[in-house]
């Protein structure tokens, strides 16, 4: 986690709605009266809300909870909001990054985007617009946990009696050549059920 102390402002709050705080939404604008509505707006649409007014309150909160989307304002005293993006990138990789913007800057939203920034929407935007984002960034987001941790279906975690087969298998191809390793599967090789060994 990287250190924030510097960032501390003894007027940083947060607000917490909802029950589940791991699962929530974070909200971070310095503006309190658009604090207030989006609050009122994502609750409203059944999801659980956390709000922050300080980027040093918002990142301090990653030491003890998990974000899945943050809603994120750009310009803000203190850190912008693309600030905001690297230290979540850095410190919360599988955070979706939804910005809302008073001030529309082509250059700004594209920094945003090709840092990884699911959406970027420019001030006022419709309720259901940002509702929608969201849904579709939390959709997202188990898309991509299910595919991370995916075995095709003909394929096995291969037991404690094949591990000594499968090695000295590896060691002679062509003689059996379906022993692999899965990208992004952490559990040990695998291997086809229909090619094994006599």
């Amino acid at each position: 986690m990287t250190a924030l102390k510097h960032l501390e402002e003894p007027a940083a709050r947060v607000s917490t709605l909802g029950l589940n705080g791991s699962n929530s939404i974070w909200l971070l604008d310095d503006d309190a009266s658009m604090l207030r509505a989006l609050g009122r707006l994502l609750t409203s649409a059944g999801f659980s809300v956390e709000k922050f007014n300080h980027p040093a309150a918002f990142l301090s909160r990653l030491e003890q909870a998990r974000c899945k989307v943050a809603v994120l304002d750009v310009w803000m005293p203190f850190m912008d909001g693309l600030e905001v993006q690297a230290l979540l990138n850095q410190n919360s990789p599988d955070t979706q990054i939804i910005f809302i913007s008073g001030r529309y800057d082509p250059s700004v939203r594209q920094t945003a985007l090709d840092a990884g920034a699911f959406a970027f929407l420019a001030k006022p935007f419709e309720d259901e617009v940002l509702v929608k984002l969201i849904q579709e960034a939390l959709q997202a987001k188990q898309r991509a946990a299910k595919a991370k941790h995916h075995v095709p279906d003909a394929a096995l975690v291969i037991p404690e009696r094949i591990l000594p087969v499968c090695k000295q298998a590896s060691t002679k191809a062509p003689l059996w050549g379906s022993c692999k390793w899965v990208s992004g599967y952490d559990q040990g090789p695998i291997y086809d059920p229909t090619t094994i060994p006599e």
